[in-house]
């Protein structure tokens, strides 16, 4: 199962597209998948790592978490060393 969905892998190619790096020095492996509550319903939620070279961060990824948005702040602010 993945909750990485097209629309996200799109924007993600985008986004790196967008700060000059090459989507294809950047793996993507997902984890973690569970139920979890969240206040009074039940959601899908997991991790998505992103390595580039050595670097490495995991965000949080299922209902209503913006991992997407988080990997472009952290390219626009060179965590993932500049291309």
């Amino acid at each position: 199962m993945s909750l990485l969905t097209r629309t996200d892998l799109e924007d993600f190619k985008n986004i790196c597209e967008e700060y000059g790096y090459n989507f294809n020095e950047f793996s993507l492996k997902e984890s973690n998948i569970k139920e979890r509550k969240i206040e009074n319903a039940t959601a899908l939620l997991g991790e998505v790592t992103i390595t580039r070279r050595t670097i490495s961060k995991t965000y949080t990824t299922g209902f209503e978490q913006n991992w997407v948005g988080k990997f472009a702040e952290d390219l626009e602010e060179g965590h993932f060393e500049k291309p």
